[in-house]
């Protein structure tokens, strides 16, 4: 005796028609840009929490082997906040505090020091120099300081909204940092499904859709090791330069300096750019020269010469591409660029080598 088999019931829906499937598809667009514009303010949290999950991806699966997503996505947001965040808490305040010896010397604190140390200082600067400030009407230590209280008064202002952006800079930072931590835990958890229902709803065959995935998880993992690596090896060129000549506290200066390469455009120039200045300044001809040199051709080198090697060997992409992109990038977005400058251009050069090859016939040789 044979038994009916019961009715199956589907999950998903049936097939819309073609007029209900395109109204579908504008009113889906016209979400999602309303999405965008709305989420548009907080992109750089976004985009960081984004690249956290990507390269801490790892630990987080070792760390849920147990089936334990959510302690696992605490755990890596805990090593995230150890490893990066903290850390630039500590050298902050050790940068508060060398900067709290400076203000209670005695040349801060001892009006009769200070004039005595000024006009040392003053008799010590080089012909170039003394000339220089004689044609801005400063020809001894009394007119230098009339010039200085002059010029602070002029730019009064302007260094009143310099302080005040500054304070609003780190209340913005602080936030930023909180929403990244925030995101950065759901992306974790949730971030693989968000990926898949992307590429999804892309029209691209199975592995278009996993060769470009690989190429920009590639292309972001790499050039955030680049950066690292480069901040390391700035930072300890810059701290042994500064011991060699002799200048003062040369292991936070060498830190600073490491963090100081995530600023776009000046870099570590930040730093030993005003050092070389005044050593210049007081006669130290040589330890001005030699730190220009070194900050030029070894710090700054090592940005432009190790990151395009590091990012051009592990993407497939040319050192000269990868620099003239990071450039770019930073140009546009600021430090975001140093992410976003390589990951468009490896993109770029990925969905060109698709397009191509979808385009060749079989057969057909490449050009030599």
């Amino acid at each position: 005796m044979s038994t009916a088999a019961p009715d199956i019931v589907a999950d998903t829906p049936p097939p819309l028609p073609p007029e209900e499937r395109r109204v579908l598809g504008w009113l889906t667009t016209t979400a999602a840009v309303a999405l965008a514009v709305i989420l548009f303010a907080f992109w750089s949290p976004l985009l960081w929490a984004a690249i956290l999950a990507l390269v801490f991806r790892p630990v987080y699966l070792r760390l849920a082997a147990g089936g334990k997503t959510g302690r696992a996505a605490i755990g890596t947001v805990v090593l995230v906040l150890l490893s990066l965040i903290i850390p630039a808490l500590i050298i902050a305040l050790m940068i508060a505090s060398e900067l709290s010896t400076v203000v209670k010397s005695p040349l801060l604190t001892d009006p009769q020091a200070l004039g005595v140390k000024a006009a040392s200082l003053f008799a010590s600067l080089p012909s170039w120099a003394s000339d220089w400030l004689a044609s801005r009407g400063v020809a001894n230590v009394g007119d230098l300081g009339q010039y200085l209280v002059a010029q602070i008064q002029a730019n009064l202002q302007t260094i009143s909204k310099s302080v005040l952006s500054i304070g609003q800079s780190v209340i913005s930072l602080f936030f930023s940092i909180l929403i990244t931590l925030y995101l950065l835990f759901f992306f974790l958890i949730k971030g693989r499904t968000m990926v898949r229902q992307f590429w999804t709803v892309m029209p691209l065959s199975p592995p278009t859709k996993r060769h470009l995935g690989e190429r920009i998880a590639s292309i972001v993992r790499s050039t955030v090791k680049g950066t690292v690596l480069v901040a390391l090896l700035q930072g300890t060129i810059g701290g042994i330069v500064f011991a060699l000549l002799g200048l003062p506290s040369p292991l936070i200066w060498g830190t600073v300096m490491a963090f100081a390469t995530l600023l776009p455009v000046v870099g570590t120039g930040l730093i030993w750019v005003p050092t070389a200045i005044f050593l210049l300044a007081t006669g130290q001809i040589w330890q001005g020269v030699t730190l220009i040199a070194c900050g030029i051709f070894v710090i700054g080198g090592a940005d432009n010469v190790v990151r395009p090697m590091i990012v051009g060997r592990e993407t497939g992409l040319p050192d000269w591409l990868v620099l003239i992109a990071t450039l770019g990038g930073v140009g546009l977005f600021g430090f975001h660029g140093v992410i976003l400058g390589p990951l468009v251009a490896g993109t770029a050069i990925a969905l060109w080598e698709l397009y191509h090859n979808a385009l060749a016939e079989p057969g057909e040789e490449e050009p030599a």
